[in-house]
């Protein structure tokens, strides 16, 4: 390494691989990708110009930690205050938190919050990992209702509302967590399920991972949004809004405070335990700005037709590849759906998702927010305009166009997948299971074994198993082929892949 006299390197070459991180960003952003993935500012073009030269000329300045001049986390008096009040008065709500370590912290704040004598909730089990996480961490119990699953897309969608009652009935649960949007966009009829869990008992606690839906309240064309009916609210501004990635609102709802008050001194100091001492005020900067843009409806409005006019050009092309509101609805009953999550499969061409993600990115450096097996997810966010909407419409075109005439030629993946496995069941709680001592064996072997270990495709960050389930034949499958195909797994401690971690009795 050659330094100069000024103490610095002279070969930028030489500087950048000393810097691994920073050459990766530097590369990826030279490729000049067209993001249709979070975070949703979309490389800043939904910062208005004022706000960006803020950011270009002070940035290094605005990085500072919390002095009095500006205010505290902890305990926020001055603009920080001022900030999240305006949030929860824009969202209907008791209160809003600023949460900088993700929807994920925000998630195992609010289950952590819930802990008592008799903590059992009821959960999706399509819900995210941090869900999952947040059982270990709580000691929570989860029972379990499964989504509705799309045979057509191979995608799980969200859950049937009578299902959700009758577990609700039968285990007498106080508790129920829902999420809504999934990642591929599915809704249940969240104010229904509040009216008809109230019906049951009026103390019952509502909590909604609305991690993808922060843009729902502004646009009637949305689905609705958790905050009119639930009692603890999680969101993702850096998904769809502007804020930067990292960032979360953690949203108690008016209702909460007459349903059961003492719960709210729980939230809150449960944010100051497991929320950092030194927020950093970049974050914070972004979900002020996000908060400001929430007052634009044209916005929103905008927002929801760049999505309609997506999906209206793909149905044009192949009305069958494109996930609509009409499909789930006629095959599955699904009350709602996001139009901002643009799914696209193309398995009736024969190509997976996994290629069709490497062929949009190498040909036409579009970057989705997920594929897997079967599909791809386009997200339409406040950073997105016409022209890049256009740009993808085209490219899909010509893809479609390339499989029918024999010029892309599908690795044949698909026919050696039908569809996910059935979900394997839960024998010891979360809690239990990752608290008990454990062996490795191979993951061929692990047949009929208790796993330790929360076993995820990310994205979608939906577990494949968790804790205390048993694994099962098609589940080890169902591993071996995302790995073989292209999906990226975590949760395994062996880096190799081969071995996973299970309960020892």
């Amino acid at each position: 390494m050659i330094v100069n006299d000024r103490g610095n390197i002279d070969n930028k070459e030489e500087l950048l691989n000393s810097t691994p991180y920073i050459r990766d960003l530097l590369n990826y952003v030279n490729k000049k990708i067209v993001p249709f993935q979070c975070p949703g500012h979309k490389a800043g073009n939904s910062y208005i110009s004022f706000y960006k030269k803020i950011l270009k000329k002070y940035l290094f300045e605005l990085e500072t930690n919390e002095i009095p001049i500006i205010d505290t986390f902890q305990n926020p008096t001055k603009g920080l205050k001022k900030s999240q009040e305006e949030v929860a008065k824009l969202y209907g709500v008791y209160r809003t938190f600023y949460i900088v370590g993700g929807s994920t912290l925000s998630n195992i704040i609010a289950l952590s919050s819930l802990v008592n004598e008799n903590s059992e909730i009821l959960i999706p089990r399509n819900a995210h990992k941090s869900v999952f996480s947040s059982l270990i961490v709580s000691g929570v119990k989860p029972y379990f209702v499964y989504p509705e699953y799309d045979y057509d897309f191979n995608v799980d969608h969200n859950l049937d509302i009578d299902k959700v009652l009758t577990k609700v009935k039968e285990l007498n649960i106080k508790k129920v967590f829902i999420s809504n949007p999934t990642y591929y966009g599915s809704c249940i009829d969240i104010e229904k399920l509040s009216l008809k869990l109230r019906e049951i008992d009026k103390d019952i606690v509502l909590i909604v991972d609305q991690a993808w839906g922060a843009h729902f309240k502004f646009n009637d064309k949305f689905p609705k949004c958790a905050t009119d009916f639930a009692d603890i609210i999680i969101m993702s501004p850096h998904k769809t809004l502007s804020a930067f990635t990292q960032s979360s609102f953690l949203h108690i709802g008016k209702s909460l405070v007459n349903k059961n008050p003492d719960i709210i001194p729980k939230i809150e100091q449960t944010v100051l335990m497991l929320s950092t001492t030194s927020p950093n005020s970049l974050l914070l900067f972004s979900m002020d700005y996000t908060q400001f843009q929430l007052h634009n409806p044209k916005i929103f409005q905008k927002l929801y037709s760049i999505a309609y006019f997506i999906e209206k050009e793909i149905k044009k092309i192949d009305e069958d590849i494109i996930l609509t509101f009409d499909k789930l609805k006629s095959k599955l009953g699904v009350d709602e759906r996001d139009i901002t999550k643009i799914v696209i499969n193309l398995s009736k061409y024969g190509l997976s998702g996994y290629e069709l993600e490497e062929i949009l990115l190498n040909k036409y450096k579009i970057q989705v927010e997920l594929a897997d097996l079967f599909n791809v997810i386009f997200l339409v966010t406040v950073g997105d305009n016409y022209k890049k909407a256009r740009y993808l419409v085209n490219a899909i075109k010509e893809i479609v166009y390339l499989l029918k005439n024999n010029f892309i030629k599908p690795k044949n993946i698909l026919r050696k997948i039908k569809e996910l496995p059935d979900w394997p069941k839960l024998a010891i709680t979360p809690r239990q299971a990752f608290i008990s001592k454990y062996r490795y064996v191979n993951l061929e072997e692990s047949e009929g074994l208790i796993s330790a270990e929360l076993i995820t495709t990310y994205p979608p960050g939906i577990p494949i198993i968790i804790p205390g389930e048993i694994i099962t034949k098609d589940i080890i499958e169902h591993i071996k082929n995302e790995i073989k195909f292209g999906g990226k797994i975590t949760g395994f401690s062996d880096k190799k892949l081969k071995k996973i971690r299970v309960v020892e009795y």
